[in-house]
């Protein structure tokens, strides 16, 4: 398998420097709804705000829409378990015959 450099990101024009809110229009969203979402953020890494998915440690912020970003676009990916689990493309858990069990997933790159 071969492994993609950030020079080859660059070179194929998949890796940008964004800056200020080209970011949200290369996302797809209001300037203002960017802000908004980096604000969140700003609380919840300043501990004004619990995290909804349990994080507890945060770096790097505060986070402003003045900011510079260095964006990848990348296509999806999922990675394979490498040990005993099998799962299937939606990352679903089997079992020993190759039934998905209800609510199990699992992710898992080696």
């Amino acid at each position: 398998m071969k492994l993609n450099k950030p020079q080859e990101y660059k070179r194929d024009k998949k890796l940008a420097l964004a800056e200020k809110i080209s970011l949200a229009k290369e996302i797809g969203i209001s300037a203002s709804q960017l802000k908004a979402t980096f604000d969140d953020h700003n609380d919840i890494a300043s501990n004004k705000k619990k995290d909804p998915f349990g994080k507890k440690f945060f770096h790097n912020f505060p986070i402003t829409i003045n900011d510079q970003f260095h964006v990848a676009l990348m296509s999806p990916v999922l990675h394979y378990t490498m040990d005993r689990i099998d799962i299937n493309v939606e990352s679903e858990v089997r079992d020993m015959q190759e039934q998905v069990i209800s609510g199990l997933f699992e992710e898992f790159q080696a």
